[in-house]
C-alpha cells in the first residue's frame, strides 16, 4: 500500500506542476495591443497639447513614429513593457521613458502620449472597443 500511495502523490505532483507551468507560459506569450494616441485631450480639467513628432518604442519591437492627431499601435508579449517617448520639437529632444505593467485582463491599452509626458496617471488605460 505505501508504494500505491506514494506513486500516486507523485503523480498528482506532477500534474499540479505542469498546471502551473502552463499558466506561467501563458502569462509571458500572451500579446498585448498598445494603441498610441496623439491628440489633444482633456484629464480631470487639465488640457494636453498633441506632441509634435514622437517616436514611441516598446522593448525589442520596432519604433513607430507619431504625428500630431494621429494614433499609432504596437503589439507586444508578456505582462511588463517598458515604453520610450522621445518628442522632437522646435525645442530640441525630450526624452521620456516609463514602465507600467500590463495585466493579462487587458488585451487592448490607450495610451495618451501627450498625458505621458506630462506624468499624468490617467495617461494608460484599458481599452474597449465601441459596442462591447
Amino acid at each position: 500500500m505505501e508504494t500505491k500511495k506514494r506513486r500516486t502523490l507523485i503523480r498528482i505532483s506532477l500534474i499540479l506542476l505542469i498546471i502551473l507551468f502552463s499558466m506561467f507560459l501563458y502569462r509571458i506569450g500572451k500579446t498585448h495591443t498598445l494603441l498610441l494616441d496623439n491628440k489633444a485631450v482633456t484629464m480631470e480639467g487639465v488640457s494636453f497639447a498633441a506632441l509634435e513628432s514622437v517616436v514611441v518604442k516598446a522593448g525589442r519591437y520596432d519604433p513607430v513614429e507619431i504625428y500630431p492627431r494621429e494614433r499609432g499601435m504596437l503589439t507586444t508579449k508578456g505582462p511588463r513593457q517598458r515604453i520610450t517617448v522621445e518628442v522632437y520639437n522646435k525645442a530640441g529632444e525630450l526624452s521620456s521613458s516609463r514602465i507600467f505593467r500590463i495585466t493579462t485582463k487587458e488585451e487592448m491599452i490607450l495610451i495618451s502620449l501627450p498625458a505621458l509626458v506630462a506624468d499624468h496617471p490617467q495617461a494608460i488605460s484599458p481599452f474597449t472597443p465601441p459596442g462591447q
